[in-house]
């Protein structure tokens, strides 16, 4: 037994050293804190809930009303326009051209893009349907459900 175990003895046990701790919330001690449980949850859930039920009644209404109709196609209308336009502005010293080479052979590409984008059977697949008849088809169901298109 060492000087220190007798002395130790004596004393008595010496009492305990609490743990050091750093808790925010300090074990709930708080009598405001002490019942509240909330969920955690993403903000985005609260949307995402009620969606379904928002998105079907918006095409609902779409559907049934002329006036909503109406105006879906004119924000879409006003958002296509005549459909893509190309603006080309190639490189002149890039592709070996001169200014003025490179400004007629940009207005040529602008004018055949015009006109293959206007005819159904040379830009569509199933020849039904031109550049700006293809992009109201992307945005009208993007319209009706809320939903933005990339």
């Amino acid at each position: 037994m060492t000087i220190l175990d007798k002395v130790r003895g004596f004393v008595g046990a010496l009492p305990a050293k609490p743990a050091v701790s750093s808790q925010y919330m300090k074990g709930n001690a708080s009598p405001f804190l002490f019942s509240w449980r909330p969920a955690l949850r993403d903000a985005r859930d609260d949307a995402n809930e009620a969606y379904m039920l928002a998105a079907a009644r918006a095409i609902d209404t779409i559907h049934n009303s002329g006036w909503l109709t109406g105006a879906v196609n004119q924000a879409i209308g006003a958002t296509i326009g005549d459909g893509l336009r190309l603006a080309s502005k190639p490189n002149a010293t890039a592709i070996g051209m001169t200014q003025d080479e490179a400004d007629v052979w940009s207005q040529d590409v602008e004018t055949r893009w015009k006109e293959w984008s206007k005819c159904p059977f040379e830009c569509d697949a199933r020849a039904t349907m031109t550049i700006a008849d293809m992009e109201g088809a992307v945005l009208r169901p993007a319209r009706r459900r809320g939903r933005r298109s990339s």
